[in-house]
């Protein structure tokens, strides 16, 4: 799973460390199913919290870089930290829940991810780049697989977006910091073996002169997908390029080029679904199927925005423009472009006016804060959801500085 919205208001949202705080007892979830599947890469995770399904619940990162991996249980309706020690308080480096360490939160954002029956993140503490970790389902047997060791790494940052399949990690990281000031991105592929050394797929021939963003990891088919911005003086001045890896082939594909727009794009059995923003008239432009086998792009819907595919709909984040702070809509339509259902936003998160949103195949979430320094996650059924129900399940977190 995996669709990580890049250059996106909610990748802005700086999420503190948070501790759940009704959270006493120690957990373990059931084994459930593993989505490590190609067809379920493109779910929609974004800064609202990072989470990995399986048959009863999900595994939860809540906060942007938290400390501490969580269940929640669908049954109980309730979350808990990831630990199978008997007699742990949950409060130490000791605790099989705790992926970060004292000085900082560090499980990375957007690389939580189930896989052949244990859990993999990545940890972005370490002085000599982000290591890749793995444990059971139950929070027992940590490892550190190794660091990403790739140039540069040394405290230029992490891992900011990861997904496995066939047993390799495709990640983007950063690498470093150009002469302009900015940091740079490259995407790299190692297998999940402990130690194993990293190979670079992708880097941006003007990457130290030329501010770049990468962004949007998804993988169809086997196939690996990102997109690479370029600006060029500004807003006003960029190149967004669609990128295509086939790993079999150690193959690499420019597929798709706009200029002057910014593409948020899902993939389907091949095909490319995207909505492009358009600086000069500073807005969305309707959704387009997009053949990149024949170089053909047509009319695929009405509704504009942010799109992926959550393995039976297509579920767009319509915004009134790019300014706004949150999206005015969820809209669920069909694989034949029809639409299902159209959420207001308003109605899915306690504040719409800060707020982030993730989805998985069966979950909408959402976070945002109320005044009193609480983290208000609210976890709805996706099915209720489409027949009109919105009844949800809410955990509050506490944030740390405000302790």
């Amino acid at each position: 799973m995996n669709s990580k919205k890049i250059f996106h208001y909610s990748f802005f949202m700086i999420l503190l460390a948070a501790e759940i705080t009704f959270l006493v007892s120690c957990s373990g979830p059931d084994k459930g199913s593993d989505h490590n599947s190609d067809d379920l890469s493109n779910t929609a995770k974004s800064i609202a919290c990072s989470f990995e399904e399986t048959d009863n619940g999900f595994y939860l990162v809540p906060a942007y870089d938290s400390e501490y991996l969580y269940y929640y249980d669908n049954n109980a309706r309730s979350a808990v930290k990831v630990c199978g020690k008997a007699n742990c308080v949950h409060d130490s480096g000791d605790c099989d829940a705790r992926f970060g360490n004292a000085m900082f939160s560090s499980i990375s954002a957007y690389t939580l991810q189930s896989y052949h029956g244990k859990i993999y993140l990545w940890n972005s503490s370490h002085t000599d780049g982000p290591h890749l970790y793995s444990a059971d389902s139950d929070g027992k047997n940590h490892k550190d697989l190794g660091a990403l060791k790739i140039d540069n790494a040394r405290g230029q940052g992490g891992v900011e977006a990861s997904f496995i399949s066939d047993n390799t990690a495709y990640v983007i990281a950063v690498a470093g910091i150009n002469s302009l000031g900015y940091q740079y991105h490259r995407v790299y592929k190692r297998s999940i073996e402990a130690g194993a050394e990293a190979q670079l797929i992708f880097a941006d021939e003007d990457e130290q002169s030329v501010e770049h963003r990468i962004n949007q990891l998804r993988v169809d088919d086997g196939l690996v997908y990102f997109q690479d911005i370029a600006f060029y003086g500004g807003l006003d001045r960029l190149e967004s390029r669609l990128y295509r890896y086939d790993p079999v082939k150690d193959e690499l594909r420019n597929i798709l080029t706009l200029t002057d727009k910014q593409i948020y794009y899902t993939v389907k059995d091949g095909m490319i679904y995207y909505s492009a923003f358009n600086y000069a008239e500073q807005s969305y432009e309707e959704i387009c199927c997009y053949d990149p086998e024949n170089d053909e792009s047509t009319s695929f819907c009405s509704a504009w925005g942010l799109i992926t595919w959550d393995g039976k709909n297509f579920v767009i984040e319509e915004f009134v423009n790019e300014e706004e702070l949150m999206p005015s809509a969820v809209t669920f339509v069909s694989p034949d472009g029809e639409k299902v259902c159209e959420i207001a936003f308003s109605q899915l998160t306690y504040d719409p006016s800060f707020s982030g949103i993730s989805m998985s195949e069966s979950y909408v979430v959402t976070n945002t804060f109320d005044d009193s320094d609480n983290e208000i996650i609210r976890i709805f059924k996706k099915e209720d959801l489409l027949k009109g129900d919105l009844h949800f399940s809410e955990l509050r977190y506490k944030m740390s500085y405000a302790n």
